[in-house]
């Protein structure tokens, strides 16, 4: 099934959103930036007045980014790193802090969603990287990010889990467990900082428009879609909709929360 295009959604909608979900002066932090998902993220947030740094697992896709994004009056720098490595990952954090300033939102959005097995033929070390890579990557940035955060006593994080992580999809057991953990981490870590000014939410998108989608098996893929009350996927820019919002002044009543941008398909 095709993705649905809609001239109303993307980038020249934000530029209109953008004076109500003002970002202007913001410094932005957004892992996976450099597609998909991610990348319509910093296409929002650079369009509502945020300084953006990109972070993708590679320099050359990173910078390819950064150039694509950019535009005259604020800053749009990139920085690579593996988020399987918390070193790199601090590293990149306090390189991000030198370029554009104290971050004020970090948008974690990468992920792998890996091969389609069942459990019991899945392989134990793919396993293992699928958890590492969409859990402990999210923790690794958590980590990195909040002790300038808590100084500062002020801050958004979004962290990105999946309708998976609340129903299952089946031949996805890692990714379905990593996202559902992803969520309940959201939940604990918005109440160890609520104290500190600083808001943490989660958004769990059901199947999106981006190359990770589209390179699911067809099979996989069609039950997904079947799944949903809409009968599509959902567009990148819809999600980074609902990360504007929350990492904005706007959501500043909201916090542990997990928001479902799944086309109708999450049933709680």
């Amino acid at each position: 099934m095709a993705p649905a295009t809609s001239p109303s959604i993307g980038r020249e909608s934000a530029a209109r959103h953008s004076a109500f979900f003002d970002l202007a002066g913001r410094n932005s932090l957004i892992v996976g930036g450099s597609r998909g998902i991610g990348r319509a993220i910093a296409e929002r947030f650079h369009d509502a007045g945020a300084n953006v740094c990109i972070v993708g697992r590679s320099a050359s896709s990173t910078q390819e980014a950064v150039g694509e994004v950019l535009s005259s009056g604020r800053k749009v720098v990139g920085v690579a790193a593996d988020a399987n490595d918390p070193t790199a990952v601090d590293a990149a954090h306090r390189k991000a802090e030198r370029l554009i300033g104290p971050i004020d939102i970090l948008i974690i959005t990468a992920g792998v969603v890996g091969p389609s097995a069942p459990v019991w033929a899945y392989d134990l070390n793919t396993f293992n990287e699928i958890i590492a890579v969409n859990f402990m990557g999210t923790v690794h940035w958590l980590r990195a990010a909040l002790p300038s955060m808590r100084a500062r006593r002020h801050g958004s994080i979004v962290t990105f889990a999946s309708v998976a992580g609340k129903e299952g999809n089946p031949q996805q057991s890692a990714y379905c467990a990593a996202k559902a953990a992803v969520m309940a981490l959201t939940k604990s870590v918005a109440k160890e900082v609520v104290a500190d000014g600083i808001r943490v939410n989660c958004i769990a998108p059901g199947i999106v428009a981006t190359d990770m989608s589209l390179g699911i098996p067809s099979d996989t893929r069609n039950y997904i879609l079947s799944k949903v009350p809409m009968g599509r996927m959902g567009l990148p820019q819809e999600i980074a909709a609902v990360a504007h919002l929350l990492a904005s002044d706007e959501a500043g009543f909201t916090t542990g929360q997990v928001y479902d941008a799944s086309g109708g398909r999450a049933t709680y």
